[in-house]
Parts: structure tokens; C-alpha cells; sequence
């Protein structure tokens, strides 16, 4: 359980790091 936490951790941070790079390109 505890590696599975670590991954959807480690998972939505790389997504919303992503996000921001796509929204950092638009503007």
C-alpha cells in the first residue's frame, strides 16, 4: 500500500509539473 501511495504521489506530481510546462508554453 505504501509503495502504491508513493506512486500516485510521485505519478500526479509529474502530471501537474507537465500541466504547468503546457500552460507556461500557451502564455
Amino acid at each position: 500500500a505504501t509503495e502504491d501511495a508513493g506512486f500516485w504521489k510521485q505519478h500526479l506530481h509529474d502530471r501537474r509539473a507537465l500541466e504547468e510546462q503546457q500552460q507556461g508554453a500557451e502564455t
